[in-house]
């Protein structure tokens, strides 16, 4: 039999429940450790989970245990350190999103795995989507023909009660509604179109307690001409969670709502619905999309049989590039930002 790859979660939350649910089921996996610094939280994983161990110190477990694999599910302020403290210990690493809340930080951190054999990816689950995968070929297929309009339009709903710890400062978080809800949908953007060419932007804040953005505009143009036009916010008047995608062209027209397929109009057969994710409710939040499984699931496969990740955590940067420019082009009265 081959021996299991040892694996750390660092972060007991809401996120880390799913990354813990998915990894500790697999086959290929020993729950060896769990951190968090609410050692509540670290006991209740390793209960609910089956860790060997749990810890509120992560230094100190890096250094007492072995580990193949970690997954990081933290504020993401603290993923650039704990990225480089896994890295040190040749320890391969799966990263909640935004990987990085800074462009320095992510230059810096990238930097090590450049001639490095380890993996570092990001929970990204977009790209692995059905629907994803159907239209990326479409595009590169031309099934569209000359694309003429894209709109990527979210709408969601997030109370004070969501902002009031960390996710409402930007020292945390790096951004708001963009690099929190909408970099989903900018990544699969990204799959579809290639390297972003532009971006202007404007965000706006209206909630006197938060210092990220709840609201924002924008217009991408990748290459070829092709332009995005952007808007989001945490302001919407009902829960329910909208993020449509458009795009039309010449001969064809597909509406796309996070995994959903709201209007198909290609010559070609539309994809396979999105398979249902077997996790407990109790783990994953309802608010949640499907897809983490699949990324995990690749992850651990593309360890033990050694083949590239689909998502590098070089190519997630795109989508961090066209975010961070929206922040610069609204904070220069919408100047161009080129990329």
């Amino acid at each position: 039999m081959t021996q299991k790859l040892k694996y750390l979660l660092i972060g007991c939350g809401t996120a880390g429940a799913v990354h813990a649910y998915h990894f500790s089921k697999s086959k290929e996996i020993e729950a060896v450790a769990c951190v968090d610094t609410n050692e509540k939280n670290a006991q209740k994983f390793k209960n609910d989970f089956g860790f060997k161990k749990a810890s509120t110190n992560l230094e100190e477990i890096l250094e007492t245990e072995q580990f193949d694999v970690c997954s990081i599910a933290t504020p993401p302020c603290y993923h650039a350190a704990q990225i480089e403290a896994a890295f040190q210990k040749k320890i391969n690493t799966l990263c909640e999103k935004p990987l990085f809340i800074s462009e320095r930080q992510a230059l810096k951190t990238l930097a090590l795995y450049t001639h490095s054999p380890l993996l570092l990816g990001v929970m990204l689950p977009r790209r692995f989507y059905n629907n994803s995968l159907a239209v990326a070929q479409a595009i590169r297929d031309e099934s569209f023909g000359t694309i003429t309009n894209v709109v990527f339009d979210l709408q969601t709903k997030k109370d004070d009660l969501y902002y009031q710890n960390w996710r409402g400062k930007k020292k945390f978080v790096g951004g708001g509604v963009l690099m929190s809800q909408a970099i989903h949908s900018i990544d699969q953007l990204v799959f579809f179109f290639g390297k972003p060419v532009s971006v202007t932007g404007q965000i706006k804040t209206t909630r006197a307690t938060i210092d990220v953005e709840d609201e924002a505009v924008a217009t991408i143009e990748f290459k070829g001409g092709i332009k995005v036009n952007l808007q989001a916010t945490t302001n919407s008047k009902t829960d329910t969670w909208r993020g449509l995608t458009t795009i039309e062209g010449k001969k064809g027209k597909v509406v796309l709502d996070s995994q959903n397929i709201l209007e198909w109009d290609l010559k070609i057969p539309p994809p396979s619905p999105e398979e249902v994710e077997n996790i407990p409710e109790k783990f994953k939040p309802n608010y949640y999309g499907p897809g983490h499984y699949k990324v995990i699931r690749h992850f651990i496969q593309a360890l033990t049989n050694h083949f590239p990740l689909r998502i590098k955590a070089g190519s997630s940067m795109l989508a961090h590039q066209i975010i961070w420019g929206i922040y610069q082009s609204s904070s220069e009265k919408g100047k161009l930002i080129s990329f």
